[in-house]
């Protein structure tokens, strides 16, 4: 059952977001195929502009993929202007890249990098499914030693029984047999 659950979330992750297999890409990282694919529906002149805003973005996020950076610092790190900064911030967010969450007068807007969160929590999903698996496995591990070590000796076995006074007599040398089932009591 947790091995079906983990090759559902595998199969949602691929679906979702799948590499794109017919442009050449170098890397196999499939935030980075997302990107390029997402990017690529963009006007050619503007994919590189967006493309080093949203790695200055991503450089400024938090574990939770949440860039609280204000738009000043990622058009110096970029070299452009904060205008051009924010109009490429505005484009990420339509082809659905980022999110964008205004705070407010004077507070910088929050920006959440979707794509990396949805992946985030998909591969914590599947880091789940195996911790289960794993400790599904100990426990059987488990409750299989401790039947071994539970079981008693001899418990599947007939116990035999023997005339106690013909063997006492083979023992000593009085009498003499072939085999031990010739004094087994039946």
């Amino acid at each position: 059952m947790l091995k079906q659950k983990l090759e559902q979330i595998k199969a949602r992750l691929n679906q979702e977001y799948k590499s794109i297999d017919t442009m050449k890409v170098y890397s196999n990282h499939v935030p980075v195929n997302i990107k390029i694919k997402k990017l690529s529906t963009l006007p050619s002149r503007l994919r590189g502009a967006a493309s080093l805003v949203y790695d200055a973005m991503e450089a400024h996020c938090n574990k939770d993929f949440q860039v609280y950076a204000t738009q000043q610092p990622i058009a110096k790190e970029t070299g452009y202007s904060r205008e051009w900064v924010n109009h490429i911030i505005q484009l990420l967010v339509d082809v659905g890249l980022i999110e964008k969450i205004r705070r407010g007068l004077k507070q910088p807007n929050l920006y959440t990098l979707i794509i990396k969160k949805k992946i985030s929590s998909i591969i914590n999903e599947i880091k789940l499914v195996l911790i289960e698996i794993a400790i599904d496995k100990k426990k059987k591990q488990s409750e299989k030693n401790s039947y071994s070590q539970n079981k008693r000796i001899f418990t599947d076995y007939d116990q035999r029984s023997y005339d106690y006074d013909a063997l006492e007599k083979v023992a000593l040398g009085e009498m003499e047999i072939d085999d031990l089932s010739e004094i087994m009591i039946s």
